[in-house]
């Protein structure tokens, strides 16, 4: 028994920003981390599979989307494989570490991020969205963000990639003479608006 599907990525979103749960954020995210699953399925050898890797991190026209959308990529022991913004030297250290050495929370922040990814993938569905505490730097208050997560393997060594953006609702709902968007009319705010909620309750 065999399926079939188009060997072509989800299409962009754009413009759109991953400091809002827009529906483009949704889109952008699951196009992004379906392009690394195809990529990393394909591997069949370790050099493949490193090679893709790599690429995630460093590759801005496929694994990169205009708006700060980026993916990321854990083993399930903790291990950073793959980051699009995170500097080099954060390459094979424990998110717990990195936590603590960029300032992004402290060493149980980290460990709780990670659980939560790991155990979102791990059981029989290895895809999940999932809602996370982050901050960008230490001294901010931690705020929500939302992720899209995949299962992948190479041998028996599990990881997880991932692409994320803040769980917050979007504040361009305004008319079009700036007034409140009003749900009698089907103007374009209106169109904005239920995609707002919408996305903002998945």
């Amino acid at each position: 028994i065999g399926v079939g599907f188009g060997n072509d990525p989800l299409p962009l979103d754009l413009p759109c920003s991953e400091k809002s749960d827009r529906w483009c954020s949704l889109t952008n995210a699951r196009s992004l981390v379906g392009r690394a699953q195809f990529e990393l399925a394909q591997a069949d050898s370790l050099e493949d599979f490193e090679g893709a890797m790599y690429r995630i991190s460093v590759d801005e026209n496929q694994y990169k989307v205009l708006g700060g959308f980026y993916l990321f990529m854990c083993s399930f022991d903790g291990i950073m494989v793959a980051h699009g913004v995170l500097p080099d030297e954060a390459f094979g250290q424990p998110l717990s570490e990195i936590f603590v050495a960029l300032e992004l929370g402290t060493k149980e922040e980290g460990e709780a991020v990670h659980e939560t990814f790991r155990s979102a993938v791990s059981g029989e569905h290895p895809v999940a969205w999932v809602k996370y505490q982050w901050r960008d730097l230490l001294e901010e208050e931690v705020h929500t963000k939302v992720a899209f997560l995949v299962k992948a393997q190479f041998g028996e060594e599990m990881f997880y990639v991932g692409a994320g953006f803040r769980f917050v609702t979007d504040k361009i709902l305004a008319g079009p003479l700036g007034e409140t968007c009003s749900d009698q009319y089907n103007l374009p705010c209106s169109f904005r608006t239920a995609h707002q909620l919408s996305s903002h309750s998945l």
